[in-house]
């Protein structure tokens, strides 16, 4: 079963507060965990990698926390996913670097192909601003 995992769902979810404040505040990451009982360390590994991904950024302060780099319109959730779980292929023959397993070819690799494009197109058509609407 294709699954994705905490990291896909916890990272939408704290970024969707993120958007509902863009322009307005920053939220730190304890007010993101007691609304969405998430766990304040997890976030923080998570946040690592959005930052990195040049996703978000820090304020630090009385009034720190953090903020979104773009507006809600202009982040996926294949941005925050990728960012946040890695490459959204679901097998590596699927990945443009990838090579099918099978020696002759893999019967099953089209259809692949096919629902790996499906998600991916979802993800990246679906904008931030859709979460929070």
């Amino acid at each position: 079963m294709l699954k994705f995992t905490t990291k896909a769902e916890y990272s939408l979810r704290a970024m969707a507060i993120l958007a509902k404040n863009y322009k307005k505040t920053a939220v730190s990451l304890a007010k993101i965990a007691r609304e969405e009982k998430i766990s304040k360390v997890y976030l923080e590994q998570l946040f690592s990698k959005l930052k990195k991904n040049h996703l978000v950024t820090a304020n630090k302060g009385v009034n720190g926390g953090y903020i979104l780099l773009r507006s809600p319109e202009n982040v996926s959730a294949a941005d925050i996913i990728e960012a946040t779980e890695g490459s959204l292929e679901p097998f590596y023959c699927v990945s443009p670097k990838g090579n099918c397993c099978a020696k002759k070819g893999c019967l099953t690799r089209k259809m692949w192909i096919k629902v790996h494009q499906g998600i991916k197109i979802t993800l990246e058509n679906t904008k931030l601003s859709d979460l929070i609407k």
